[in-house]
């Protein structure tokens, strides 16, 4: 009897003191971040640390979500919308809208929990309208199911209306948020400015843009020859931080990548599009960090169209800059 007691005692003590563990975060764990948008009759951008992630141009209504761990810090994070009307006298309808919500998962499955939203419609354009009726500042506790509260380790500023300096017909609506996320940070943020082309003369932007192509060039030759092994390391900072970045087993983007590739080399129906300087310029993003070459139609530089069947395929390809060196970084 008196072990049977004691025996009780003892799961009594452990069961008290399991309770005062404190509660986990799935920001510690494997987080996953994305951005549900909805976006009708207006042209809207959506940045994530001045790297737009989505564009909606033409006003058509969408509705998508997008997952954004490989361009987040893992501390603090801007996030913005860039919008502007599609009316001549610059006036939005009563239907414009965009809705930006960001939102957690642990490894993408599960509850999702959403922590802020960038929100615009004509009526936050009204005189006297305060922003932060709709978009306050606030703290959340992480291991709280993000929940408000004093203290919170979520931090989220309140929603700031600008209008863009560089682009004077689009207003935007920006956030910043800082928490601790498990995710590395990726070297593009300390990574080296990369080349202000809008201020380059003419021979330096030939000489920067002909030094980029180069690193194209290598890809492109080597779908051409189906030769894909001798470029898949060029890919080896993208696959690593990717693998990361969606906590994948390591090798899990290498093995993607080098067969995606592989089938563009050997699909018979597939038609590589020519590559040569005049076909392509700068794509400049807000960021200083990040940068890559685009066709005059705003497509990917290196591009197939199919002969038989309709469309094509691409491969978007963005670098950074260090050391005077192009790195291939997504």
């Amino acid at each position: 009897m008196k072990v049977s007691i004691l025996f009780v005692v003892v799961i009594l003590l452990t069961s008290n003191v399991l309770s005062k563990e404190k509660p986990v975060s799935i920001l510690s764990e494997k987080p996953y971040f994305e951005l549900s948008i909805q976006v009708k009759n207006v042209e809207a951008h959506v940045l994530v640390n001045g790297i737009d992630v989505f564009s909606e141009v033409d006003g058509n209504f969408v509705s998508t979500e997008i997952p954004i761990n490989h361009w987040l810090s893992p501390r603090d994070n801007d996030f913005r919308v860039m919008f502007r009307s599609l009316n001549e006298d610059g006036k939005y309808g009563d239907s414009a809208k965009v809705d930006v919500q960001l939102q957690v998962s642990n490894d993408g499955s599960g509850a999702r929990y959403p922590i802020c939203n960038l929100i615009f419609n004509a009526q936050i354009l009204q005189p006297g309208f305060e922003l932060d009726t709709i978009m306050p500042a606030v703290s959340l506790v992480s291991s709280s199911a993000f929940k408000p509260g004093g203290g919170g380790d979520v931090i989220i500023d309140e929603a700031v209306l600008e209008q863009e300096e560089d682009f004077s017909e689009f207003s935007s609506i920006g956030r910043k948020v800082k928490m601790q996320i498990n995710i590395p940070e990726w070297e593009f943020f300390n990574s080296d400015t990369v080349p202000d082309v809008n201020e380059l003369s003419d021979a330096d932007y030939e000489k920067y843009r002909n030094e980029l192509l180069k690193e194209y060039l290598k890809i492109q030759n080597a779908i051409a020859t189906k030769n894909i092994a001798s470029i898949v390391n060029m890919f080896d900072e993208r696959n690593k931080e990717l693998d990361a970045a969606f906590f994948y087993k390591p090798g899990t983007m290498k093995k993607k990548i080098f067969e995606a590739l592989t089938d563009a080399a050997n699909d018979a129906d597939a038609e590589l599009l020519e590559l040569l300087p005049e076909y392509v310029g700068f794509y400049s993003y807000m960021t200083p960090k990040l940068i890559k070459l685009i066709r005059e139609d705003g497509g990917a530089a290196i591009a197939q169209n199919f002969k038989k069947a309709m469309g094509s395929q691409s491969f978007d390809l963005i670098f950074r800059y260090k050391n005077g060196k192009w790195i291939l970084t997504r």
